[in-house]
């Protein structure tokens, strides 16, 4: 049994020999199969690679605090779709409600006490 990439190159292989005889008049002793006629075109150039990496624009702000925001904005959206009610935002966010509660304090949102466990 052939697994399911080999069927799809075989029917790739085989539209291809089709657009290859299709080309010519007479059917050829030997078809060669080109890009074309496996349907990829013309290869398009990549661009030429910089010695040097490209400096980020001015102001751009650094990836762990745009995550930070969108962590912040997500948690404060869950929260105000649950009516504040943790455990569904956290179940929304896919995650647990004490996980939630420690993520939200490290980003600096205000946790109500209920949320806090008391040290024992």
């Amino acid at each position: 049994m052939r697994s399911a990439a080999a069927r799809e190159l075989e029917l790739v292989l085989a539209r291809a020999a089709l657009r290859g005889l299709g080309r010519h008049g007479q059917r050829p002793r030997v078809l060669s199969v080109g890009a074309e006629d496996l349907g990829l075109g013309a290869p398009t150039p990549l661009p030429a690679a910089s010695a040097t990496p490209a400096a980020p624009p001015a102001g751009t702000v650094p990836l762990r605090q745009r995550v930070q925001a969108f962590e912040r904005q997500a948690i404060e959206q869950a929260l105000t779709c649950h009516a504040g009610n943790w455990a569904a935002a956290a179940r929304a966010l896919d995650m647990d409600r004490a996980n939630l509660v420690r993520l939200a304090r490290r980003l600096g949102l205000a946790v109500p006490a209920r949320n806090v466990r008391l040290s024992r």
